[in-house]
């Protein structure tokens, strides 16, 4: 937004704004539309008029809250000085972007410091709103958002409305589909982190080569259609450049002969595995993985491996000789390319070359990936109805494609999940200040990168030979396997006492009349309550498998009975408790299972 109001990059839209004094003397804002001017604000005293609309709007508790429109902002800033305070979000929606920079000479913006989050999206930009909601998704998941229209929201045209509703639908969709996520994946994930403690044990954190490989070129391969243009050109970096393959190129690249120094895992599906079937006893390249990924591909590495804090880093503190310390942290990502991209800069690669990286499909369908990828599919796409298939066997999937600009110029077709990642790719890239050159000879535009053919980039970066010796000489790291299993012995101890305390709970809450509208929640089950999120380690501790289970208990009314009748609540309490004594049973005997195989491989 900063860029945009410092270089004057907002498009005239629809309406066409006049700034004129008011009769109490502050400026007043009118629009020309289809040859007839409305003012969107008070003639006589534009702040009276928006102070007493926004008393009369009064929000509802812990709420994200939408406003549609802005004009001069008086509305806003008077509703935020009025209700800011007891909203979690505010998302301002202004779709004319001309009015709301003509209103920055006018209003003072640092009125809206008082809010918690705050979200300001001029013009209807797809890409704004989906960043916007990508911010503050933590907060949405268990909220809805309350869309408040300010009182000339009438006089923006239909097709600003109708963006609105198509942006709102697609959050909620997103959401839908967060939840069945969770919901499906969680407790695989949180089974496949606790087995992989013993490789967790067995490896470094990223702390470990932080800064190790300060302005030495890195390459990034990844498993994008356009690899097969040049990977041949690949065994010229060989040995002057680090070389990071994504879990989908791995093999592609060993077929090549070509070794990277690094490959990068961490999707947590089964059908991820499959990069990885009949490959073994690999020992030349370090395996960088997520603790969530299937845990016999750490068994596939015989060499030394490097383990991405999970994004439950909580974890970590319970587990005595695994802590982490601030330089093991990444940024977020939400691929292994991208993964890859935040390894390379913490190493303090410069720069960074990208080959394999489409983001996108040919408009004509074809290859969905590099030869030999695991999970090649055949794309077709239907522009009018923007319909992107993947086709595999006998199977096909399709999803509704977004455009984006390749770096011929042309539109191309991405899917929703290629789209963010590009989005927070380019994000990175500007954070990190790092020469990032875009070698892949196709695919969509990078922001952020310079477009150079691969062997030109080769000829130019990779010219000296790495100082590959700069890894840390301590295949494995020295840990101390008592200290570990003693931690984990003590969270199944814990997981035995939520267990416990949940099932006591249940026994009184069995106990109910539930049509007895008398029947209030007894102290009991309030101290059930209590014990289980006492220091929210329970959360820590199985963090994936109960994040569905806490979007629902972070609702406001979860936890409320007062205004409910038995019918409504004890169903719902009885669900959380029993939910929770039986992945505490099942994580208990899991963490004591594990606790042994630490023991034994530190024998």
């Amino acid at each position: 937004m900063a860029h945009r109001i410092a270089h004057k990059q907002f498009e005239p839209g629809n309406l066409h704004p006049a700034i004129v004094a008011s009769k109490a003397g502050v400026p007043t804002l009118s629009v020309s539309s289809v040859g007839r001017t409305v003012f969107l604000h008070s003639q006589y005293d534009p702040i009276k008029e928006a102070q007493r609309w926004a008393a009369s709007q009064a929000p509802p508790d812990d709420a994200v809250v939408l406003i549609f429109g802005w004009g001069m902002g008086y509305h806003v800033l008077e509703w935020v000085k009025q209700h800011g305070g007891s909203v979690e979000a505010i998302i301002i929606f202004e779709p004319e972007a001309a009015l709301f920079n003509a209103s920055l000479d006018h209003v003072d913006l640092q009125q809206l410091a008082c809010v918690k989050r705050l979200e300001i999206i001029a013009g209807c930009d797809t890409q704004c709103f989906g960043q916007t909601f990508q911010n503050l998704i933590e907060l949405l998941l268990p909220r809805d958002v309350s869309i408040l229209p300010l009182p000339f929201a009438s006089v923006y045209p239909k097709n600003a409305t109708d963006f609105l509703r198509g942006e709102i639908q697609k959050l909620l969709d997103r959401k839908a589909g967060i939840l069945r996520h969770m919901a499906e994946m969680g407790v695989m994930c949180q089974e496949n982190i606790v087995r992989n403690i013993p490789a967790m044990v067995d490896a470094k954190f990223p702390g470990r080569v932080k800064g190790m490989a300060a302005n030495q070129p890195a390459i990034i391969a990844a498993a994008g259609p356009s690899l097969d243009n040049n990977i041949k050109q690949l065994h010229r970096a060989y040995g002057k450049a680090w070389i990071f393959a994504v879990d989908t190129s791995l093999r592609i690249l060993l077929r090549h002969d070509i070794e990277p120094h690094f490959v990068v895992s961490k999707d947590p599906s089964q059908r991820n595995r499959a990069h990885f079937e009949g490959l073994s006893e690999i020992n030349s390249t370090t395996l960088v993985f997520d603790p969530q990924t299937a845990p016999d591909i750490a068994l596939k590495f015989s060499g030394p491996k490097i383990v991405m804090p999970n994004r439950n880093h909580a974890l970590h503190q319970y587990i005595a000789g695994l802590e982490t310390g601030a330089d093991d942290s990444l940024p977020h990502s939400t691929n292994v390319a991208l993964t890859a991209f935040n390894m390379a800069a913490h190493m303090g690669c410069n720069p960074i070359i990208f080959v394999g990286l489409d983001f996108c499909f040919a408009k004509d369908g074809g290859a969905s990936h590099a030869t030999n990828a695991a999970l090649l599919s055949e794309t077709s796409y239907t522009s009018s109805t923007q319909q992107l298939t993947y086709k595999r066997d006998d199977a096909a999937d399709q999803v509704q494609a977004i455009e984006v600009e390749g770096i011929d110029g042309e539109s191309y077709p991405t899917s929703p999940n290629f789209h963010e990642s590009l989005r927070l790719l380019e994000s990175l890239i500007g954070q990190s200040k790092r020469r990032c050159i875009d070698a892949s000879e196709g695919g969509a535009r990078i922001a952020g990168t310079e477009i150079i053919p691969l062997i030109n980039a080769i000829n130019t970066y990779c010219t000296t030979p790495i100082d590959g010796a700069s890894l840390p000489a301590d295949k494995f790291p020295t840990r101390k396997h008592n200290r570990i299993r003693a931690s984990l012995n003590d969270i199944a101890n814990h997981l035995t006492q939520c267990s416990n305390a949940a099932q006591a709970a249940l026994a009184d809450l069995s106990s109910l009349d539930a049509a007895d509208l008398d029947v209030t929640l007894p102290y009991s089950v309030l101290q059930a309550r209590a014990e289980i999120e006492r220091g929210y380690r329970l959360y820590h501790e199985l963090q994936s498998a109960l994040e569905r289970l806490l979007v629902d208990v972070s609702r406001p009314a979860f936890w409320e009975t007062a205004s409910q009748k038995p019918t409504e609540w004890l169903p719902r309490l009885i669900r959380y408790f029993t939910q929770i004594k039986e992945l505490c049973d099942h994580f208990g005997e899991l963490y004591q299972q594990v606790s042994m195989d630490v023991l034994l491989s530190g024998e």
